[in-house]
């Protein structure tokens, strides 16, 4: 382990701008801000320099993690600057539940060679606390000199790392302060070129979205409303789910009387608390409104859209929420709706996009026993406030 002073001119660099999570469909921000170690000159010069170890610029694509609790962060550039200081330059969206801290904990740049080298606290913001719907870039400074004879290193954040980098999903999803660790990146002007990304790649964040159309998912109970569902979509830290409804009774009825729950399933068990989602609203074809109602014989197809990440090994999708609280039929039988008081609309075994595993970032670890109930509605924990780092 190399102990070194900091130098008092090494700094980090970051920006950040504020934006709607439903306007996250597309690519990065494409503002990313360089630390500008040394000048194009320099740099060019220490290339030609005898060998002595990293040097340059390597420009990464592809290279994203996305955490359980729906923070994202790409890595899009490694520097090596003449006096072996690195700087990796990293783009950030946080957009689950709540804000994140992105270097609240340990912060760590280690070689492949095991050395770890100190990372410098930007001035202004030295945690790298970010409000909900942030997109930031950041470049994080580490003191060198770089080991010459290191080819690789890995970038952690926001873990204890003291046996190497930790999974990405080794902190909880209602955590603010998400792990990542980015194993094995290339250091530049090692040999390493190949795995830069090329002309036609994509530097920066990228987030992905996947769909599925649903059939064979419709409900008819007491409420007289009809409802199927009939599509969802997959976002590193949305799931939305399409849906029609019509009133069959001769009353006008409110679809909604209490936000509606998403839960997450495996192989038909719910997961309950361990990966919480967020109503954020319901949008129809006349914009967002804040409750469905329908008039006697009315149709409505709407989406509901949830916050929160689909883990790798989740196998389904469940929905619950509550109907009609005045326009009951008190003389219904009691059904597994749970009829009582409200009746219950329950979606089990909601298919997921093939491709939600991959949005996800990666598989995570089983975090113990289900801790919902099995009807995906009414769970009675309130993930706003069950943060083991609040």
């Amino acid at each position: 382990m190399r102990v070194t002073r900091r130098p008092r001119s090494l700094t980090a660099v970051l920006t950040a701008g504020t934006l709607a999570v439903s306007a996250c469909t597309g690519g990065g921000s494409g503002d990313a801000t360089g630390a500008a170690p040394a000048d194009e000159s320099t740099l060019e010069a220490a290339k030609e320099r005898e060998p002595a170890g990293a040097s340059g610029t390597i420009e990464l694509a592809g290279v994203q993690q996305t955490h359980p609790s729906g923070a994202t962060v790409a890595v899009n550039a490694i520097t090596v600057d003449e006096a072996g200081d690195v700087y990796v330059e990293i783009e950030a969206l946080v957009a689950g539940r709540r804000g994140a801290q992105l270097a609240g904990r340990t912060t760590i740049l280690e070689d492949d060679l095991g050395n770890r080298y100190e990372f410098v606290q930007p001035d202004g913001n030295r945690t790298l606390d970010f409000a909900r719907d942030t997109q930031a870039t950041a470049t994080l400074a580490f003191v060198g000199p770089l080991d010459v004879d290191a080819t690789r290193v890995t970038l952690g954040l926001n873990g204890h790392f003291r046996d190497g980098a930790r999974p990405t999903s080794d902190t909880p999803a209602r955590t603010t302060t998400p792990t990542f660790a980015f194993e094995g990146l290339p250091l530049p002007g090692v040999g390493l070129d190949d795995e830069a990304a090329g002309p036609d790649d994509v530097v920066g964040l990228q987030i992905p979205s996947a769909d599925v159309q649903v059939t064979d998912a419709a409900h008819e109970g007491p409420a007289q409303v009809t409802i199927e569902v009939t599509g969802i979509e997959v976002s590193p830290s949305l799931v939305i789910v399409t849906l029609e409804a019509r009133n069959e009774g001769d009353r006008e009825k409110n679809l909604i009387q209490r936000p509606p729950e998403l839960r997450v399933e495996q192989d038909g068990q719910s997961l309950g608390n361990d990966h919480p989602f967020a109503f954020e609203g319901i949008t129809t074809e006349d914009g967002d409104v804040d409750r469905l109602t329908l008039a006697p014989g009315e149709e409505a197809t709407a989406s509901f859209a949830f916050r929160g990440v689909v883990p790798a090994r989740a196998t389904g999708l469940r929905l619950g929420f509550q109907v009609l609280q005045s326009e009951v039929d008190r003389g219904a039988p009691r059904t597994e709706e749970r009829a009582a008081g409200n009746p219950t609309v329950v979606f089990t075994g909601l298919p997921l996009p093939d491709d939600a595993a991959a949005i996800s970032g990666g598989d995570e670890a089983d975090t113990g026993a289900d801790t919902g109930a099995d009807s995906g509605v009414d769970t009675g924990v309130d993930p706003d406030t069950d943060d083991p780092d609040a």
